[in-house]
């Protein structure tokens, strides 16, 4: 028996698991740094109060990020394809760094629309997410969907610890002082975590798969397992969103306790954060149509419950249930880019992403045109039906 060979390749593996580890734990810092997005809601209250800003102006700021990551991700899915990671996530700090110095120095509704939310959190959580995916797909390959989903349920379980604490924050020193301190300390915790993170060569897709690697992203849209993936991104991802806009609102109009309203948008957070991080990991075991098939029962699931909410348990059920659905769609974001575009699997990420963008952009308006509940519910329960078609008719294309 080979003992030698034995311990060299066991050193080997603990090497590489090392080196994995030194990427991917300061990724997922960086990425909960990012997620300073999601505290605005718990400021708005003091902004309307104190500030007098326009509820057109509020709600600017909070589509500002996804205005900005919905451009940004598809560049920055093809600069990853291209350029070392690294490089790509010192850019998102930068603009992150710049984004903020501009915005707090200068509290306006107008400097926060486009440089706290537009460019800093928008494009430069587009560039980061992208650079981050690349770098650790470079160290575990295999486990790509565990990376995407663990990104982003890092990024979405921000709000559980960062809401509180600018909640507290802003009640005690203000709004905008609560926001310059917690956002200069995420800032400075990304950039620390960055300085762990090691040298990563730029990717070589092309030249592994044997394709070409300079197809532009239109040529990758027209690929039938990338139109086929944004249409799945984009009927799978509304009806969650919505949720998260109406759910407190939905429990207050039925007549239920005021803590069941907000221990419904909490689940819904709980739900979003965790259907990320396991069907990231689901689709590297059982593969994208499986968890696509999972993700779009429990969207029906939820608004089955949410049609018929007995009791306060049922509302916070279909909650958690919805913020399952919702993250899930999410999650799997990775390794559906990874098996749709092997040769170009950033690009083809920015792509997918921007689906999943558009759902939950249109989401909330379909939700509003409609009348909202319980109209909205069949609406948005109809456009995921109609996502469960878009599967069967992708495993029909690429059988």
């Amino acid at each position: 028996m080979d003992v030698e060979g034995e311990e060299i390749s066991t050193l080997a593996r603990q090497e590489v698991s090392f080196s994995a580890m030194r990427v991917v734990i300061p990724a997922l810092i960086v990425q909960f740094a990012f997620g300073v997005s999601y505290t605005w809601g718990a400021v708005v209250p003091f902004v309307r109060q104190y500030n007098h800003w326009s509820p057109l102006v509020i709600s600017a700021v909070f589509s500002g990020v996804s205005f900005g990551y919905g451009l940004g991700i598809i560049v920055a899915g093809w600069l990853a394809d291209r350029y070392p990671p690294r490089l790509l996530c010192w850019i998102a700090v930068g603009l992150l760094a710049i984004g903020y110095a501009v915005a707090f120095l200068f509290p306006t509704g107008f400097t926060f629309f486009l440089f706290y939310s537009f460019l800093a959190l928008g494009v430069g959580g587009a560039i980061v997410l992208a650079g981050l995916l690349a770098a650790g797909g470079y160290v575990l390959p295999r486990r790509i969907g565990t990376i995407g989903g663990a990104l982003t349920a890092s990024y979405a379980f921000a709000s559980v610890i960062q809401v509180p604490i600018v909640s507290q924050l802003a009640f005690s020193f203000g709004w905008i002082d609560a926001l310059r301190l917690l956002g200069s300390c995420m800032a400075l915790l990304a950039a620390a975590a960055l300085l762990v993170i090691p040298a990563i060569p730029r990717p070589h897709y092309a030249e592994d798969t044997g394709r070409n690697g300079g197809a532009s992203p239109l040529q990758l849209l027209l690929r039938r397992p990338i139109w086929t993936g944004f249409l799945l991104e984009a009927t799978a991802a509304p009806l969650g969103a919505y949720s998260f806009v109406i759910l407190a609102n939905y429990a207050r109009s039925l007549h239920f306790a005021l803590w069941i309203a907000t221990f419904s948008v909490s689940g819904a957070a709980l739900g979003n954060a965790l259907g990320r991080l396991f069907t990231g990991a689901a689709s590297d075991r059982f593969g994208i149509n499986r968890v696509f098939l999972a993700i779009f029962a429990a969207i029906l699931l939820s608004a089955f419950l949410l049609l018929n909410p007995a009791s306060g348990f049922i509302i916070l059920l279909a909650a958690l249930v919805a913020g399952l659905g919702f993250g899930g769609s999410a999650g799997v974001l990775s390794r559906l880019a990874a098996t749709s575009a092997p040769d170009a699997p950033n690009s083809a990420f920015g792509l997918l992403f921007a689906g999943y963008a558009a759902g939950t952009f249109y989401g909330p308006i379909v939700g509003a045109a409609v009348g909202g509940p319980p109209v909205a519910w069949f609406v948005l329960a109809g456009i995921s039906l109609s996502g469960l078609l878009i599967l069967a008719l992708r495993a029909w294309l690429l059988r």
